[in-house]
């Protein structure tokens, strides 16, 4: 591929990434990550931090699931570790989940060691409907990783 085709198609992945909250999810109430109070948060390799995200759901679901994703100059790369059962991680309300009732999921966020130094990565967390893959809540949280 000469590379003018090649750069225009890692611009145009890295535009199609770039998801705003609308376009994410409109049900997030509140998003916290711990020790983090800027616009880029940074973690540290080798260690984890929490998330807190606090949602109303606009229709039931019967359970639901994490997706958990870093998209790095325009490629998404799953982060590993993070638990697969979101209703085993809500803390206040349990699944499952009802219209319009405040929820509360809490989860560590596992930052390997083998996780290269970025200067810049939005992470996608999304909990999504177990059985349809309809994203319930997201958060886009904009991270450095040393």
């Amino acid at each position: 591929m000469p590379p003018l085709r090649c750069c225009l198609l890692l611009a145009l992945l890295a535009a199609a990434a770039g998801q705003s909250p609308a376009k994410c999810g409109t049900n997030r109430q509140d998003v916290r990550v711990d020790n983090c109070g800027g616009k880029i948060c940074t973690l540290r390799r080798g260690t984890s931090t929490g998330i807190t995200i606090t949602f109303r759901p606009d229709k039931p679901h019967q359970r639901l699931k994490t997706k958990v994703s870093g998209v790095v100059f325009g490629l998404e790369v799953p982060f590993a570790g993070v638990p697969s059962n979101a209703c085993g991680s809500l803390v206040q309300g349990n699944c499952p989940l009802q219209q319009g009732q405040q929820y509360v999921y809490r989860a560590e966020i596992p930052v390997h060691n083998n996780y290269p130094a970025i200067p810049n990565v939005q992470v996608r967390y999304l909990l999504v409907d177990a059985d349809t893959n309809e994203v319930v809540t997201c958060a886009l949280i904009r991270v450095k990783i040393r």
